[in-house]
C-alpha cells in the first residue's frame, strides 16, 4: 500500500521527491518499499537512504528497481542493500534466513551433538557465555553443526541464545547442575544404538577382531 504524506514525517524533502514509498509485509515482518521516480542513485547512495529510512521508520526498507544488470547487482550486494528488479531477481537475506527458521521443525529430543553439548557442560567444562565459535576448538564438531546443537537445546529450553552484540549470541543457562540434568532426562537420546545376546562364547579365546584392534590387524 503507497505510504500517505503524514506517514512520511521526518523523511527528508529530496527522499520524498525522488521516490514512491509503500509498505509491505512479508510472513509477519513490515516492509517500507521504496521505487525511484526517476534516475537509480549509486549503490551507495542507495546504501545510506536505505540506512536512514530504516532508522527513521523503523522496518527494513527495500528499494523496488526496474532493471538492474549483474554488475550493478553485485555492488549493491557488496553495500549490503535490499532490492527487489522487477520480477527477475530479489535480494532480501533477512526475509531468507527468517523464512528457514519459521519453517524449521521444533524438536522433540536432543540430537546427537545437543547431547554432546550438554554432556560436555555438565561433565567437563562449562560452555556459559560462549558463542558456537568457542566452542568449535573444544568439540569434534564443525561450526555449522554446533549451531544446530545449540539450536535444538535452545528449542528444548535447556538454554538460551542471548545477544552479545549485533552479530554475536552466546549461550545461557537457566539452571546448572543436578537441576539442569533432571530437566533434561525426559529428552536425553540412548547412545546404545542396539544390544545383541549370544548363546555362547568362543571356547578357544579366538575372538574377532573389532574396534581399534581391528583397524591394526587388518591393515
Amino acid at each position: 500500500q503507497e505510504r500517505s504524506k503524514a506517514q512520511m514525517k521526518g523523511v527528508t524533502i529530496g527522499d520524498s521527491l525522488a521516490y514512491k514509498f509503500y509498505d509491505g509485509e512479508f510472513h509477519g515482518m513490515s516492509l517500507l518499499f521504496a521505487e525511484p521516480k526517476g534516475k537509480i542513485a549509486s549503490p551507495r547512495s542507495l546504501s545510506v537512504t536505505a540506512s536512514n529510512l530504516t532508522s527513521l521508520l523503523q522496518r527494513p526498507t527495500v528499494f523496488l528497481l526496474p532493471t538492474c544488470p549483474a554488475y550493478e547487482r553485485q555492488r549493491l550486494i557488496d553495500k549490503d542493500v535490499y532490492f527487489i528488479a522487477s520480477d527477475k531477481y530479489v535480494h532480501l537475506p533477512m526475509l531468507l534466513a527468517n523464512e528457514r527458521i519459521r519453517k524449521t521443525k521444533q524438536a522433540k529430543a536432543l540430537t546427537p551433538v545437543a547431547q554432546y553439548l550438554l554432556l560436555y557442560h555438565l561433565q567437563i567444562e562449562s560452555i556459559e557465555g560462549l558463542a558456537a565459535r568457542d566452542i568449535e576448538d573444544k568439540m569434534p564438531y564443525s561450526y555449522t553443526s554446533i549451531t544446530l546443537g545449540i539450536t535444538c537445546l535452545d528449542d528444548l529450553r535447556l538454554c538460551q541464545k542471548v545477544a552479545d552484540g549485533p552479530k554475536r549470541k552466546v549461550i545461557h543457562f537457566d539452571k546448572t547442575g543436578k537441576d539442569l540434568w533432571e530437566q533434561a532426562q525426559s529428552v536425553l537420546i540412548n547412545p546404545v544404538e542396539e544390544r545383541i545376546f549370544c548363546d555362547d562364547l568362543l571356547s578357544d579365546e579366538h575372538y574377532p577382531a573389532c574396534g581399534i584392534n581391528a583397524l591394526a590387524h587388518y591393515t
